[in-house]
């Protein structure tokens, strides 16, 4: 009797990016995989994009495009509705895939079943304005595959004020079973993604419908920052100007009352866990630490400390907010941030060499690198 092989979907929501996303299609297109689909969702204002899936012409990319200019988060759903695959996996249009990443990913799908699959990524900057590119950071994964309580992690992730949320499955870089995704689209009444975020979203709601995952040993895929994206955005010269193309595509959206009275990135930032609270009973009896995200939200750079401590006494006629325990997660914060600092120092002088200028080509490369050159936190 043949077995089945089950089809993995590669998920690229895209616009007025194709010069990077031809490279992040390369580096699926060069999988030696037997069964995968690449959705390519076009939001673009341009032509561009279509041309170019036009000129590579390979029937494993379908290509749809949105019916007007979408917001990221709905242009996110958009390419959810295309997907035929039996497991999802989204990546930005310039993110891409391992060597043979593909093929590590299925053969774990086939020793295990599970439900979901999760792993470290390294981090590549292109090239950006008159920048080299650059290594942010170089995964380390475990040495051998290991399955976890998903539902503990992302109770831990919720009393932590949403620290470590990147290490739970959720479908940016990482593997979900299509039928876990169909369940929370049918749950928040025909919409998958929900927030300004969708990652941080469906991060947190994998977990209602999914108890455990696979923590893979090998990364999948590669993340990527380019001067458009979001996470390039501090380093490009234009960068303010794509963070507010990117504002200016949700209109005129609110978020929940009880955070719209703190500063914009704390709101949009702090939705994704409260509303994954609200529509999820899994979180019940762990709900979301709020002086704890406060800190986190100032390690990451959403506000500054001095915002915290001079106006924590108003957070608390909205939100349970403890001193103690915002200053007790900002001490472990401080102290991560000089670990990634070291790590990031010894980085440098491991890769002083010349870096590719696309991730193709770098995808390539990092076959040459020792992969516990640095960690990720």
């Amino acid at each position: 009797m043949t077995q089945l092989i089950s089809k993995i979907s590669i998920v690229i929501p895209t616009r007025n990016r194709v010069e990077t996303l031809k490279y992040s299609l390369q580096t699926v297109l060069s999988q030696n995989d037997p069964s995968f689909e690449i959705i390519v969702s076009d939001n673009s204002t341009d032509e561009l994009t279509y041309e170019l899936i036009k000129q590579i012409s390979d029937d494993r990319i379908v290509y749809v495009r949105t019916p007007n200019l979408l917001s990221m988060t709905d242009n996110w759903n958009h390419a959810f509705n295309a997907v035929n695959g039996d497991y999802v996996l989204y990546i930005g249009d310039d993110d891409g895939i391992c060597v043979n990443g593909l093929g590590y990913l299925r053969t774990a799908i086939d020793k295990y079943s599970a439900s979901a699959y999760k792993w470290n990524t390294s981090e590549y900057q292109w090239p950006i304005d008159d920048q080299s590119p650059k290594i942010i950071s170089l995964a380390s994964n475990p040495p051998k595959p290991i399955e976890y309580n998903l539902r503990l992690h992302a109770r831990l992730v919720m009393r932590c004020g949403g620290w470590f949320y990147y290490k739970l499955p959720g479908v940016y870089h990482a593997a979900v079973k299509k039928s876990v995704m169909d369940k929370i689209e049918k749950s928040n009444n025909g919409k998958l993604f929900l927030t300004t975020q969708p990652d941080l979203f469906i991060a947190m709601a994998v977990p209602q419908f999914c108890n455990s995952y696979i923590k893979l040993s090998q990364s999948v895929t590669i993340q990527g920052r380019s001067a458009k994206s979001n996470a390039g955005s501090d380093s490009a010269y234009n960068g303010k100007d794509n963070i507010q193309t990117y504002i200016n595509e949700f209109g005129d959206y609110k978020v929940p009352e009880l955070l719209a009275d703190f500063p914009f990135d704390m709101g949009w930032f702090m939705e994704p866990f409260y509303t994954a609270q609200k529509y999820f009973n899994v979180y019940d009896k762990s709900l979301l630490n709020y002086s704890a995200i406060w800190a986190f939200a100032v390690r990451i750079g959403f506000v500054e400390h001095e915002y915290v401590m001079k106006n924590y006494q108003h957070f608390n006629k909205r939100q349970n907010f403890s001193l103690f325990n915002y200053l007790f997660f900002h001490t472990l914060h401080s102290l991560v941030l000089l670990r990634g600092l070291y790590f990031k120092n010894g980085l440098k002088i491991s890769a002083s060499h010349d870096l590719p200028k696309n991730i193709f080509d770098f995808a390539n490369h990092l076959t040459t690198i020792d992969g516990n050159a640095s960690r990720n936190y």
